[in-house]
């Protein structure tokens, strides 16, 4: 809350693409908890209801209960990315790219240093590390 008056004095307006990306962040992060917080209500309410209504029959309430756990499990996905793979958003697929390129750059460059056998050797290496052929 300190930064907002300061980055919004730094002549950014609601034309600034970088300011407009961040507010549809937030919003969705909001979306996000707003989601969570209702689903964890009406999660309440329901095992609550199911107790004392129907008490030998909680079968609906446990798939009621999943089915609400994946649609918040989707929507985290969708607003944070997989855990450990992030999000593949907007930006994903131009990150991806330059990690690609830099990867193919990289071996390019060592095939320039190495000789043919000595690549082909690396290469075999890489594909048993990949395959987890190492013991």
């Amino acid at each position: 809350m300190k930064y907002l008056p300061y980055l919004l004095s730094c002549n950014m307006t609601n034309s600034d693409p970088l300011l407009r990306k961040a507010k549809k962040k937030v919003k969705q992060k909001k979306a996000f908890y707003q989601h969570f917080m209702t689903m964890g209500a009406v999660s309440i309410f329901l095992v609550l209801f199911s107790f004392f209504v129907t008490p030998n029959n909680y079968l609906w309430v446990i798939i009621a209960l999943l089915g609400m756990g994946l649609s918040v499990l989707l929507h985290f996905i969708t607003v944070f990315g997989i855990p450990g793979v992030g999000n593949m958003g907007e930006d994903w697929e131009e990150r991806e790219l330059e990690k690609e390129y830099l990867r193919l750059k990289r071996l390019e460059d060592i095939k320039d240093i190495l000789s043919d056998k000595e690549y082909l050797e690396l290469k075999e290496l890489e594909k048993k590390e990949r395959n987890g052929d190492f013991v």
